[in-house]
């Protein structure tokens, strides 16, 4: 995991963006200050979680004071066309969280995201001048 971390750190990202709730950001960067300072270790037994595994190491490696959320609610009621319009909609905000969290200056943002969320954030990107995807296997090489 620290390999990982340290090989997605290369990449010099300016923000670690993570799958969470952006309601959540200020408890959640308790949590990574805490794991900063010693107090939260994210090897420790119990700590299972993917964005303390690998998203606080890597936002640590990268030099970050603070983690963003970017997340956003789904609603998963109705027929088939119905759920893949949600899961669009909710990438759509997701992707608006990520535009919200990058200033105009930034160069290199690590985006920390499930993998079905993948293709179609993808999507957005190719579709949004100034972005580029950059997949985690060409950073893990």
């Amino acid at each position: 995991m620290d390999e990982a971390a340290r090989r997605l750190a290369a990449f010099a990202p300016e923000r670690s963006l993570l799958e969470c709730m952006p309601e959540r950001e200020s408890s959640l960067n308790a949590d990574y200050r805490g794991s900063l300072s010693g107090d939260l270790d994210p090897s420790a037994e119990g700590i299972r979680n993917e964005i303390q595994q690998l998203g606080f190491r890597v936002a640590a490696e990268s030099g970050h004071d603070e983690v963003g959320c970017v997340d956003a609610p789904g609603l998963w009621l109705g027929d088939q066309a119905r759920l893949v319009g949600e899961w669009y909609k909710r990438n759509l905000r997701i992707f608006a969280n990520i535009l919200n969290e990058v200033g105009p200056d930034t160069k290199r943002v690590f985006v920390m995201m499930g993998a079905g969320h993948v293709w179609t954030l993808r999507h957005f990107l190719r579709g949004h001048r100034g972005f580029e995807g950059v997949p985690v296997g060409a950073i893990l090489r």
